[in-house]
């Protein structure tokens, strides 16, 4: 009987058994995998009902409406109005969703008319506005609601306050739309840093609703935007950067723009109030002696208008804006 070495037999069977135990273990990885992971866990990103994987909106739409794409934008839903510590503002992630509607500058038809505004503007002077002199701009609003009885195709409207767009190309501002689509009200809120897209904000927000809003320059080309629903105790505030030239302080009411300028909703009457600005350092109500104010009144390519302002009150804080006519 001949006598195997130990450590001969080890060098023949070593690489045998590795090899075995590295099967097992693959083909109970595979056996655990299958069974408790696979389509039942893990980590899987399933894109939104009517949204790509790139986030795109993928859901058909009316021809009327505008097409909708989707877009991540940092949000806070629970901070003051009158936010000025910036590293209290953009606290969280929370998807809004970049409309096609533009929210763009004044057309102007000439002095004191427009074809896609209504309300009231200042400026240090209409005729020759400094640049660099609005620094704040605030306003409070009830929605309105919209009456969709008489609409034979989709209508739109938007209240806002903002900066710059009066004589300028820019338009730094924060709004509710009021729109019927398809027949039936529809409610939101927004803000536009125009040119850029304008995006639709997770503030819930109905008819009746009372809205504070503003817009306030804190320097290095940052503006801080905010809009509280006060019915419901919520707000959304976000710091957003650009070059304007800050030449005016507004409180509109606006036809969006989509290809041209939209029917206007039927909102009746919407009634600004709480309305100041700040310029050159000087906070005052529109009617302010520190700067010059222009009433705006909406006008159809004949003339025939579209939306009115009233006279401001006696302290200049307030009006209202009447709605006349779609188009």
């Amino acid at each position: 009987m001949e006598y195997n070495n130990p450590k001969n037999y080890s060098k023949k069977n070593l690489w045998k058994w590795i090899l075995l135990y590295v099967v097992i273990a693959a083909v109970a990885y595979g056996l655990i995998y299958y069974f408790f992971f696979a389509n039942k866990g893990g980590y899987s990103y399933n894109p939104p009902q009517g949204q790509n994987n790139y986030g795109q909106n993928t859901t058909p739409t009316s021809n009327n409406a505008p097409a909708i794409k989707s877009d991540q934008d940092l949000t806070s839903a629970s901070q003051a109005l009158d936010a000025t510590d910036v590293n209290q503002i953009d606290s969280g992630l929370n998807q809004n969703t970049a409309d096609a509607n533009s929210f763009a500058p004044k057309i102007r038809n000439k002095n004191g008319t427009s074809t896609n505004w209504s309300g009231y503007a200042v400026e240090t002077n209409l005729a020759s506005p400094a640049n660099n002199a609005v620094s704040d701009v605030k306003g409070s609003w009830i929605i309105p609601a919209i009456d969709c009885t008489n609409a034979t195709s989709n209508t739109y409207s938007s209240a806002w306050v903002g900066i710059d767009g009066y004589s300028d190309r820019s338009v730094e501002q924060i709004g509710t739309e009021q729109d019927c689509i398809n027949g039936q009200p529809r409610y939101y809120a927004w803000y536009e840093m125009y040119p850029k897209p304008s995006f639709r904000i997770k503030l819930p927000v109905n008819a009746g609703d009372n809205i504070s809003a503003e817009v306030q320059y804190i320097g290095n080309n940052k503006f801080i935007l905010a809009i509280t629903n006060n019915t419901t105790n919520k707000t959304f505030t976000t710091t957003q950067r650009a070059k304007a030239l800050r030449q005016s302080a507004e409180w509109i009411v606006e036809a969006p723009w989509f290809g041209g300028v939209l029917p206007l909703a039927d909102f009746g009457t919407i009634n600004f109030t709480n309305s100041q600005a700040t310029i050159n350092g000087h906070a005052g109500t529109i009617s302010d002696s520190g700067w010059q104010n222009d009433p705006i009144t909406m006008e159809n390519s004949s003339g025939s208008p579209k939306a009115t302002p009233s006279s401001l009150s006696i302290d200049g804080s307030s009006f209202n804006i009447q709605w006349n006519s779609s188009n």
